[in-house]
Formats: structure tokens, C-alpha cells, sequence
């Protein structure tokens, strides 16, 4: 028993390290390649095509981190689960971040200036891949998979909604 909490801890912490800067330097590189190649204001387009990429990126290191979690400690619980998707989430962001604030320092003239207020929306969106995901992982059933998943979608949209307006 001991030895199994030891394993899972040994592959939660790891694979959290390895996805948050995994996600950070590919968030850094995006945002190099934006301020680069296509200038450093970017258009609405623009900056609506670098969000997309971002939580492209975002999405599939999450959820692939925590897919690889689950497969190397089948039974950890799905709370370490939902705490790993939110700290890679946030982390990775915040090494990003931390990335951009380094060259700044430096006064690199091509690296844009660090935007942490990102950070809490990919928390949230890390709590929000962290929960489909572990619909898909720990529910058996493809079709009550779906249904749940479906619902949860529909209540986040709903509460998004409500308190955006």
C-alpha cells in the first residue's frame, strides 16, 4: 500500500514538472512566433488565432498529461487528477510567463511583454479540461460518458453566460 501512494506521487509530481514546461516553453514559442513573424500588434484576427493555438496547445498537453498519469498509476484518485490538470494548467502558463519577463529584463527587442492575467483563465480552463477528461477516463459507460459530459458543458456555458453579461 505504501509503495503505491509512493508511486503515485513520484509519477503526479513528475508528470506535472515535464507538462508545465512542456506547456510553458510551447506557449513562449507561440507567442515568439506572433510577435515575430507577423508583427508586434496583432490584428483581431490575429489575436483570436493565437488564443485558438493556445488552448490547442493547451488541451492537448493537459489532457495527454493526464492520460499519462492515469495509465502509469491506474488507481490514483481523480482529485489528484483534477489538481494535476489545474496545476499544469497554471504553471505551465506561469513558466511561459516567467520566459518572457526574463527576455524583458534583458530588454530583448523581438519577445512581447509578459501578460500574467492569463493565468487564472488557463487555471480555469485546466479545471474545465481536467474534469472532461476524467469523464472520459474513469467512466465506463460511453454513453452516460457523453451525457455527462454534455451536461457539464452545457452548465459551464450557462454559468459563463450568466456571469459574463
Amino acid at each position: 500500500m505504501e509503495q503505491t501512494k509512493l508511486l503515485h506521487s513520484r509519477v503526479w509530481i513528475r508528470t506535472i514538472i515535464i507538462s508545465t514546461v512542456l506547456l510553458g516553453s510551447l506557449l513562449f514559442a507561440l507567442d515568439g512566433i506572433f510577435h515575430n513573424w507577423l508583427g508586434g500588434e496583432l490584428s483581431r484576427f490575429g489575436r483570436g488565432l493565437k488564443v485558438g493555438l493556445s488552448l490547442l496547445l493547451f488541451w492537448v498537453v493537459v489532457t495527454a498529461s493526464l492520460r499519462s498519469i492515469n495509465r502509469l498509476a491506474k488507481d490514483i484518485p481523480g482529485w489528484k487528477l483534477l489538481a494535476a490538470g489545474v496545476a499544469i494548467a497554471g504553471l505551465g502558463t506561469l513558466f511561459g510567463q516567467f520566459i518572457l519577463q526574463i527576455l524583458t529584463w534583458f530588454k530583448e527587442p523581438w519577445a512581447p511583454e509578459p501578460n500574467y492575467q492569463t493565468f487564472l483563465f488557463y487555471a480555469a480552463a485546466g479545471l474545465f479540461a481536467s474534469i472532461i477528461s476524467l469523464i472520459n477516463l474513469r467512466v465506463k459507460d460511453q454513453k452516460l460518458g457523453n451525457i455527462l459530459e454534455v451536461l457539464f458543458i452545457v452548465v459551464v456555458a450557462i454559468l459563463f453566460f450568466y456571469f459574463a453579461r
